[in-house]
């Protein structure tokens, strides 16, 4: 048999760029009750707030995460960016107006 097969500890993978799954839940949870929830966020809102981002609810985290959502694009987050690639945009922006300097 293999070992440590059935672990219980809490796994934190790494998803992309920075934080994982469970600190950008916390985040959410934060920003949220900073706005203006601070007794809690609802567990539900009606189908139409919910799409349009405006009101928070637990109900639409478990629902990016059923659909596999690993960067939680659902709920507001998107991917970052490298600071490799960042660079390279702003140096191709660079290039792209000296080049309308010219005329």
């Amino acid at each position: 048999m293999s070992s440590n097969f059935w672990q219980t500890k809490r796994q934190t993978e790494q998803f992309g760029y920075g934080q994982t799954i469970t600190q950008k839940v916390k985040e959410y949870e934060t920003t949220w009750m900073e706005r203006c929830y601070s007794n809690g966020i609802p567990d539900e809102v009606s189908d139409t707030l919910m799409n349009s981002g405006r009101v928070p609810s637990y109900r639409a985290i478990a629902l990016c995460l059923l659909k596999n959502d690993l960067h939680l694009r659902g709920i507001g987050f998107g991917r970052n960016e490298s600071k490799i690639v960042s660079f390279f945009i702003e140096e191709k922006a660079k290039k792209l107006s000296k080049q309308f300097e010219l005329f």
